[in-house]
């Protein structure tokens, strides 16, 4: 499950504000990132194996990449940087020196010019693909032409996500479909949520933008700043499920209808259900199959629903998280 906000995790030692917990592919893993510039990572029974200093400022956010490419980790940062860690799996470095990590920092991305909000590896099918998105107002995506050279990223394409200043990309998620074109799902600072596509060309286009009709007028997704997006896994549906978790107390589920003719392109996004908090919605989080999705929010409480037989959404139980203060 990922962070629940401004509240202190009791795993291991952490002595500060924990922002993003992020497990592997397999889910034996887990690593976390905090305010006080450091990665910590821990098996699958909550004992730590590695904790290093990682960056020169508050880690927002981390994400594992496909086992198939190694254990790699990606780290954003309000230093403005992203960093490619490798974990040292060989005989020769299996074992490093006590005190040190078996993780090396294996290239520094500097490209932002604000602090980096978000970072998410790819589906594999795109091979080894990192986007992330800044304070700056833009998305970048990077890749690794060859895996096995994690030293040589080459920037692929950025879009500026609004010319409005005030407004900034805060999270994304990558489309995990198999058959849809290359395609991000993006949420602001000023609540709004838009899907961006990949075209020919390797040119980014707003494609769709995911809003609410009240009282004869068009709303933006969210009243506040989104915190997170979450696609669901691309698991046979005749559409799309899309979460995101705001500032504003709530967590919204939009669907996007496929044309059947060709399995490929969308209707129009539809808000499928609004499920309302009592604080401030930090993360949203679909299981493997998008059939539950979990909540983290800031009154300690992590929230699992289902979906129905009717595609509606029902709260399973509330799982109080033990907080320290």
């Amino acid at each position: 499950m990922a962070t629940l906000g401004k509240a202190r995790l009791q795993i291991g030692s952490t002595p500060d504000v924990i922002h993003d917990v992020c497990y592997d592919w397999y889910g034996r893993r887990m690593a976390t990132s905090s305010s006080d510039q450091s990665i910590r990572v821990y098996d699958e029974v909550g004992q730590k194996e590695s904790e290093w200093k990682a960056h020169a400022g508050s880690i927002w956010r981390l994400a594992w990449a496909h086992p198939e490419f190694g254990p790699i980790l990606a780290s954003c940062s309000f230093d403005r940087k992203i960093i490619v860690w490798e974990e040292r799996t060989d005989a020769a470095e299996a074992l490093p020196a006590p005190g040190r990590s078996a993780w090396r920092a294996r290239r520094e991305i500097a490209a932002a010019h604000d602090s980096v909000t978000a970072v998410q590896f790819a589906p594999r099918r795109w091979g080894l693909v990192l986007a992330s998105c800044s304070a700056d107002r833009y998305v970048r995506i990077h890749e690794a032409p060859d895996p096995m050279d994690l030293t040589n990223w080459l920037p692929l394409a950025d879009f500026e996500v609004d010319a409005n200043r005030a407004n900034a990309p805060q999270c994304l998620a990558w489309n995990p479909s198999s058959v849809d074109a290359m395609s991000l799902v993006v949420g602001t600072t000023d609540g709004s949520v838009a899907i961006w596509v990949c075209g020919d060309g390797g040119t980014w286009a707003r494609a769709h933008v995911l809003e609410t009709t009240a009282g004869g007028k068009v709303h933006a997704a969210h009243l506040d700043r989104v915190n997170d997006v979450s696609w669901a896994a691309d698991i046979g549906r005749s559409f799309h499920l899309v979460a995101s978790a705001s500032r504003d107390k709530s967590v919204k589920v939009w669907t996007i209808q496929r044309d059947l003719g060709d399995g490929v392109s969308w209707g129009a996004p539809e808000l499928s259900c609004e499920l309302p908090h009592h604080s401030q919605a930090w993360r949203a989080e679909w299981n493997a199959c998008g059939a539950m999705l979990a909540t983290s929010v800031d009154d300690g409480t992590i929230r699992l629903y289902r979906m129905d037989a009717t595609d509606g959404w029902n709260l399973v139980r509330p799982v109080p998280v033990p907080l320290h203060q």
